[in-house]
């Protein structure tokens, strides 16, 4: 007897299909004007929703109201990975502008470090007040 698939495993799959259909995450970060989110809006309520995409909307009218609601959770997926992509970016410019060396750094790193961008920061900038009060502790000294 096959075990039912989960809804998370659902989702997951579905979320597969659109990336393998061409939609990835470099395809979904062009989309920053919230379509994604628009259109799991539209999957789950179509009559009061516009497709947000010029490529032609999908014929919702036969299918599901579960099976909508699994392709919109990808959509949500979709659009929380972009999202977290964005904040990264916007994160990664941030410590450019203040840390130049660090953000070089960082760009060195593989992309599981990168996940863990925050701890590399906090031990940079600790290398970084560890050196500003080495020279404040000089300064002290020479007067």
């Amino acid at each position: 007897m096959t075990t039912p698939k989960t809804v998370t495993e659902e989702v997951i799959e579905e979320r597969a299909k659109q990336v393998r259909l061409g939609f990835t995450a470099e395809h979904d970060d062009e989309h920053t004007g919230g379509q994604l989110r628009d259109a799991a809006a539209f999957m789950l309520y179509p009559s009061t929703h516009d497709w947000p995409f010029t490529d032609g909307e999908p014929n919702v009218g036969g299918m599901a109201y579960r099976g909508r609601m699994i392709i919109a959770a990808a959509f949500c997926i979709a659009e929380a990975e972009r999202s977290d992509r964005e904040t990264i970016r916007a994160a990664l410019q941030q410590i450019q502008s203040n840390y130049g060396a660090a953000y070089q750094a960082i760009l060195n790193l593989n992309g599981e470090a990168l996940m863990n961008i925050d701890k590399v920061v906090k031990a940079r900038l600790k290398e970084l007040e560890k050196q500003d009060r080495k020279a404040a502790k000089k300064k002290g000294k020479k007067k």
